[in-house]
């Protein structure tokens, strides 16, 4: 991961949005970083926020720690913070744990403010700040539907990671539970004998033949 110095312009989402976005977290080995704790609250938050966060921007694969390997999630942070938009690494939760990182005081303000990520609120923040007219004319091309706007394109994909990315652990878990319920049932379990039975008679077919 390339360093950069908090709070500098980021033109992680193009170099039209570098007046309207500025990196933290974006740490190297060979480079001083500040250090400190968050408190419990600025903890808290981060810890939720980093958990789902919405992802403004897509990236493949996974990042590993440069400073002890872990491999850190590449769903990295948009958090509003006035007029800007904080971009930060998907692994920075790690950084404050394992490395005693100290964000600077205006994320963990922005940390403390940001709505939930799936809730409306968060994208009534997007677009107050300066990202939001840029993202009008960097994204609103030809080939989007006529008569889309930003908002119902921002909607439209806040609704779909909603639905597909942001379900609580608890309702995976519930469903998890209830998948496996329906396993144990012996009728289930019949079937599944069944299946397994005709196809090593169909196996040892094919190899007497």
């Amino acid at each position: 991961m390339t360093h950069y110095a908090d709070l500098t312009p980021c033109d992680y989402l193009g170099a039209a949005y570098s007046g309207a976005c500025r990196w933290v977290g974006w740490l190297a080995p060979d480079r001083d970083y500040p250090k400190g704790r968050l408190t419990r609250r600025e903890h808290a938050a981060l810890k939720r926020l980093s958990q789902g966060p919405f992802p403004l921007s897509t990236t493949f694969g996974r990042h590993q720690c440069e400073f002890c390997g872990l491999a850190l999630s590449t769903s990295d942070l948009f958090l509003p913070s006035g007029s800007q938009v904080l971009v930060a690494p998907g692994g920075i939760l790690h950084y404050v744990e394992a490395h005693n990182y100290l964000p600077p005081e205006e994320f963990r303000r922005a940390v403390l403010e940001c709505p939930p990520m799936t809730s409306r609120a968060y994208l009534a923040a997007l677009l107050r700040t300066d990202w939001a007219p840029i993202a009008r004319r960097e994204l609103m091309e030809p080939d989007e539907p006529s008569g889309s706007t930003l908002e119902a394109t921002l909607e439209r994909e806040h609704r779909w990671y909603v639905e597909s990315w942001a379900t609580p652990p608890e309702d995976l878990i519930a469903a998890g539970s209830a998948r496996w319920g329906r396993l144990q049932h012996p009728a289930t379990f019949a079937i599944l004998l069944l299946l397994l039975a005709g196809a090593a008679i169909l196996i040892a077919y094919l190899l007497v033949e």
